[in-house]
């Protein structure tokens, strides 16, 4: 008797996401750079860790740079809506008023990570093991 078989769908439905992945770039290079490569290079990018209270003896670890690629699995109608940019931090009071404008009009995904965008289902990347990253505030942490 066979064991449960594997049945590949490619209109798997999810129920709270879209059945795509999309990465999204700036530069067209990029863009064609996957295509004639046929990869998708990771790249070290820093995480603020600090709300973890992470400690190793009296050295305390605020930032944790992380290998990453950043898929959305945004339902493709939705990718143009926008959304409401709530700029907080150290990062967004050091924008000049200008930089804060273009956060303000720029407000739709492809305006903020590009207009250039590479998809694949989201089953390919399941098979692949890709993972979802979680974002966590200070009320989330145990």
């Amino acid at each position: 008797m066979l064991e449960n078989p594997v049945v590949y769908s490619p209109y798997d439905d999810y129920a709270q996401s879209a059945n795509t992945l999309f990465h999204f770039m700036k530069e067209s290079d990029y863009l064609k750079s996957i295509l004639m490569n046929r990869a998708i290079v990771p790249r070290y990018c820093m995480g603020n860790i600090g709300y973890l209270d992470i400690h190793i003896g009296d050295i305390r670890f605020k930032e944790l740079a992380i290998l990453q690629k950043y898929f959305c699995d945004i339902p493709f109608h939705k990718l143009t809506d926008n959304f409401e940019l709530n700029g907080v931090g150290e990062a967004y009071k050091s924008l000049n008023d200008d930089e804060k404008l273009n956060l303000a009009k720029n407000n739709t995904h492809p305006d903020y990570y590009g207009k250039f965008s590479i998809a694949f289902s989201k089953s390919w990347g399941e098979n692949r093991k890709l993972h979802p990253v979680h974002y966590l505030n200070a009320k989330n942490v145990c």
